[in-house]
Order: structure tokens, then sequence, then C-alpha cells
């Protein structure tokens, strides 16, 4: 069995960096992690949605300081757009060490269908 997600890593990416913000996948490089203003998201889970699909949850974080507005409602209209299904958002703040600045983290949890294509291999 091969699992192809109908909506791929790429497409993601280009879909969150139309808020002119950078995006990271996986992990944020360690040079980056003193920048408050991203995007970064991964795989959280893969649960079984019925016999020919499969749906993986992924945990899209936008990490921001200094911004008058978080933007929920666009980044969640921009998500769907590209065929993600929108589940919750969670937020928290933080606060910088030894300052009296604060980093707001929105957590997006979205979903992407992954077809089960049946391979006839012969080993």
């Amino acid at each position: 069995m091969i699992k192809i997600s109908t909506v791929t890593n790429d497409q993601i990416a280009l879909a969150l960096e139309s808020f002119g913000l950078p995006v990271y996948y996986g992990e944020v490089p360690e040079d980056k992690t003193n920048q408050y203003n991203f995007f970064y998201f991964r795989e959280s889970s893969i649960n079984s949605s019925n016999v020919r699909y499969l749906m993986q949850t992924l945990d899209i974080y936008y990490v921001s300081t200094n911004q008058d507005s978080l933007k929920e409602l666009e980044i969640i209209e921009k998500l769907e757009s590209i065929k993600l299904h929108f589940n919750n958002a969670n937020y928290e703040r933080l606060k910088i060490e030894e300052t009296n600045n604060f980093i707001d983290v929105v957590e997006f949890n979205v979903g992407r269908i992954m077809k089960k294509v049946m391979c006839n291999a012969r080993l």
C-alpha cells in the first residue's frame, strides 16, 4: 500500500508564505529561534477515515510578536482554500525571558486526506 497525500507540504508552505513571513517545516532552524514572526508546521498523527482514505493531522504554528492582529480568520480561509480541513485553533502567550515582551503562538490543527493506493508489486 502506498499513501499519497492530496495536499503537499509545498502547497501548504506557498499558502502560508502569502502572509509575508518565513515558513519552516519540521523544525525551526536554530539560528532563527530569536526571530518571532514566522510559521512552522509538522505532521502530528494519521487516523483511519474509511477504507479508501486516511486523515493526516497537521499542526501549523503562527508565532508572532508586536502584531496588531493575529489574522486567524484569514489564515484559516487560506488553509481551507487549498483543501485542508480546519479542526481547531489553540492560543498561547509566552513571556520572553528577562524582558517585558510576549510571543503569541496560535496553533492551527488541520487535516489532509491521504488516499490509500493499492500496489501490485511483486517481490
